[in-house]
């Protein structure tokens, strides 16, 4: 807090800082009050950027890096809305710790600030926003858009655009090839959990396509390798329900004459 108390600038600063600490033990009484304080600060850059940017942030699965949080904000805004974010993150900069390339919170009590303060009515908005920009990243093999963008269509409730993503095989195949197998397995095996609720032939839907992926890279390139790569996976899952439906369909003779090419 006195890092903070050393960036107040005006005139009577000999009265207002010792004022403001006086004041800090009821007006500020636990951690999460002080970094309220942080953030209503930091909307002098612009009340909704500082919403937006650290709603982005709150909402990244590991993380989000300074350019991607630059150009969301830049994706609803103008250009001078990238150069906001830049601001905002040399503002929080001490509150913030990295993951490799990703930034994200250092303090819990950071994370429960915005929470209480941004993200009251839950984050499906900024999942939605994420996950618009992420389809713009895949497909020239970005390695955080292909990992996440399953996880926000899931959290923005974006139930159709989940079930195309997962029966896109360039989708697939960019991700298998990028990150591996084990992500593609918890996206299917997560998505059945939940698009099984929602919409009555996701369940077929998705084990087809997964065997597909399977399938037709088995006969065309990678043969028995790329069975021995999902087998570990699937042994460890096989008292689940998707992956007893997966085997059962996976058996048929009339689905494997189907996808051959």
């Amino acid at each position: 807090m006195l890092n903070e108390l050393r960036t107040l600038g005006g005139d009577d600063m000999n009265v207002k800082v010792p004022s403001l600490i006086a004041r800090m033990p009821t007006e500020y009484p636990e951690s999460v009050d002080l970094f309220s304080w942080i953030l209503e600060r930091l909307e002098a850059f612009g009340a909704g950027e500082t919403k937006r940017w650290f709603g982005y942030l709150s909402a990244g699965r590991t993380g989000m890096t300074s350019r991607e949080l630059a150009e969301l904000l830049s994706r609803t805004g103008t250009e001078e809305t990238g150069r906001v974010a830049l601001l905002i993150e040399r503002g929080v900069r001490r509150y913030l710790m990295r993951r490799g390339p990703y930034l994200d919170f250092f303090h819990g009590q950071m994370r429960e600030a915005v929470n209480r303060r941004y993200l009251s009515r839950g984050s499906p908005q900024f999942h939605s926003e994420i996950a618009e920009y992420m389809q713009t990243l895949w497909p020239s093999s970005n390695a955080h858009a292909l990992r996440d963008l399953p996880f926000h269509l899931m959290e923005a409730r974006l139930w159709d655009e989940l079930l195309s993503t997962l029966e896109d095989q360039r989708f697939l195949t960019a991700k298998l090839e990028t990150i591996g197998p084990e992500s593609l397995i918890e996206d299917f095996e997560h998505a059945f959990e939940r698009l099984t609720q929602k919409k009555q032939d996701s369940a077929s839907r998705l084990m087809k396509s997964l065997l597909r992926l399977l399938v037709v890279r088995w006969i065309t390139s990678e043969g028995a390798g790329i069975i021995d790569s999902f087998h570990p996976l699937l042994m460890f899952r096989l008292d689940r329900e998707f992956y007893t439906q997966l085997l059962q369909m996976g058996s048929s003779e009339l689905l494997l004459e189907e996808f051959l090419p």
